[in-house]
């Protein structure tokens, strides 16, 4: 082979090559060959989508917190002074405690019926058993009689409706709710009725109230 064509034999070799590669770039995804890719700040991202957090529930405030723990615990007061005002009326040894008794039953029933719609209109589920608190208060009453039974009862009663009152005026005070604010004023009135009731009773007992 003279010169002349083994050169040309060669500048069409190359030119064999030079396409091969290029047809390969192309299909691995590479820039044509002989063209430079570009890079900047944006270089690549153009097809990055970052994925976008789901928006989380809005969180209840404080204040709605808050109230939900007032009517839970509230409404589980209220069924503890129904159940220990039944024992009153049982094992009263005094006129004056088996009364009470039987007001606090009749009050606190009507009271838990308000607390109630309250709790529905919050959308909340009300507890069903009283505290643990209570459960052990109404088994240490159930043991006593006579004159023990009387001051207990009254000395728990005074304790209970001093700190029902601070809890139902704050939250008379600051909630936001139409309907628990108009429960939470009226059962004010009510508690502190009882509180005043209770404390003349402890006089008249000769505790401390």
């Amino acid at each position: 082979m003279n010169w002349t064509a083994r050169k040309a034999f060669s500048v069409a070799i190359t030119a064999v090559m030079t396409s091969a590669l290029a047809l390969a770039q192309q299909q691995m995804g590479g820039p044509p060959m002989g063209q430079t890719q570009m890079q900047g700040p944006n270089s690549g991202m153009n097809h990055f989508h970052p994925m976008e957090p789901e928006p989380s529930q809005q969180e209840p405030s404080m204040q709605a917190m808050q109230d939900r723990g007032f009517v839970h615990d509230a409404l589980q007061d209220g069924m503890a002074e129904v159940k220990l005002g039944h024992l009153a009326e049982q094992k009263g040894a005094s006129a004056d405690v088996r009364q009470f008794g039987a007001k606090m039953v009749n009050d606190h029933t009507q009271l838990d019926h308000y607390l109630r719609k309250a709790a529905a209109s919050m959308e909340m589920q009300v507890p069903r058993h009283i505290s643990k608190k209570d459960k052990m208060l109404y088994a240490r009453l159930s043991a006593l009689s006579g004159a023990q039974f009387d001051d207990a009862y009254i000395e728990a009663m005074v304790k209970g409706h001093k700190a029902a009152l601070t809890d139902f005026r704050r939250t008379a005070e600051n909630t936001q709710l139409p309907l628990l604010k108009q429960v939470t004023e009226q059962g004010s009135q009510i508690i502190y009725g009882h509180l005043q009731l209770i404390r003349r009773i402890a006089k008249d007992h000769s505790l401390k109230s």
